[in-house]
């Protein structure tokens, strides 16, 4: 038969356990709701700092763009220009002609040299001018361009051109 102090000690001992058990639950589930709420805060920040970045790339994408359309009408102008100008328009006409008969004469030279001359001042303004493409070695080889403006006939042969200019292919 079980004595009354047996029985007091152990339902105090069982009440102790029952606190303690409790406890460590109320523990455990209070690191897990803190680990979870690690990572909602995370992901919040990684949100929001993508967030930021995109509108910084955003803004940095608009300046970009808006220089580049600044960039292309200053080009559109400076084409523009060119196809406005008097003399260009006469002497194409002239070069196209003295081409198309097969009269090269002197006069024909010496408006391709204007014209080349006007196209490498043009060119140069623009942007279009670079220093050609050179080897190590200063020997007899061709030089590789790589930009310039040409004026070209309608056959696709060109009538003048800056220094450097690329080759232009003709349509086939």
């Amino acid at each position: 038969m079980a004595s009354a102090k047996n029985v007091g000690s152990e339902l105090r001992r069982a009440k102790t356990i029952s606190i303690m058990s409790l406890t460590g639950g109320a523990l455990l589930l209070a690191a897990i709701a803190a680990v979870a709420l690690v990572f909602l805060f995370a992901r919040s920040e990684r949100n929001r700092a993508l967030g930021v970045w995109e509108e910084r790339l955003g803004i940095v994408a608009e300046t970009r763009a808006r220089v580049v359309d600044d960039w292309v009408e200053q080009q559109y102008q400076e084409i523009g220009a060119l196809a406005d100008n008097t003399a260009l328009k006469l002497y194409m006409t002239e070069l196209a002609r003295s081409a198309a008969t097969g009269d090269h004469v002197t006069e024909a030279r010496a408006q391709a040299e204007y014209l080349r001359n006007l196209l490498t001042v043009v060119a140069d303004r623009a942007g279009y001018l670079s220093a050609p493409r050179t080897p190590e070695v200063e020997a007899n080889v061709d030089r590789v361009g790589v930009s310039g403006i040409a004026l070209v006939d309608p056959s696709g042969d060109i009538l003048a051109a800056t220094r450097g200019m690329p080759p232009v292919r003709s349509p086939a």
